[in-house]
């Protein structure tokens, strides 16, 4: 993986990259397996609230919510 992002690889690319070959060379190309562990992977719950989060934040200035939180703190 260092060598890939060595060469100015982007890291996500880099990482699929790295844990395609390393299921390449342990001989774990079981389909319905990377699928469990793809999945198994995401499903969790502080994975999830992160991009929630972000979203919530975005809708909020988005409506004007946060300015209007932000001077009532201000006050």
């Amino acid at each position: 993986m260092l060598v890939l992002m060595g060469t100015g690889m982007n890291m996500g690319l880099a990482l699929v990259l790295t844990g395609a070959g390393m299921a390449w060379v342990l001989d774990f190309w079981d389909a319905q397996l990377l699928a469990q562990n793809l999945v198994a992977g995401v499903d969790s719950f502080p994975l999830l609230a992160v991009p929630f989060f972000i979203l919530a934040g975005e809708l909020m200035n988005s409506g004007g919510i946060s300015r209007r939180i932000i001077d009532m703190a201000q006050a």
